[in-house]
């Protein structure tokens, strides 16, 4: 899977933001926010394909979290970022 070419992530205060920028401007009527994780996993993985396991993977290695834990984290994610769009 990868991140939608055209969405930005963006750091506003100390909320994570995905937009999705026009010419000249920023389209607010579709604004999702991220917490500090999934923003981290995001930023991981900025033009390349990825897998669930890849982000497994980084959790385990960034956070203290059971394998167990992650998977279910990055299935849940994954599950919303699919729901509205944001990956393909």
């Amino acid at each position: 899977m990868r991140l939608k070419r055209d969405l930005v992530l963006r750091h506003i205060g100390k909320e994570h933001v995905i937009v999705k920028p026009g010419l000249g401007s920023v389209d607010l009527t579709h604004v999702y926010t991220l917490n500090n994780v999934a923003a981290w996993l995001w930023e991981q993985v900025p033009n390349e394909e990825f897998t669930e396991e890849d982000w497994v993977e980084l959790l385990i290695k960034r956070y203290d979290v059971s394998r167990e834990k992650a998977e279910e984290d990055v299935r849940k994610l994954v599950t919303n970022l699919r729901k509205n769009g944001l990956i393909v």
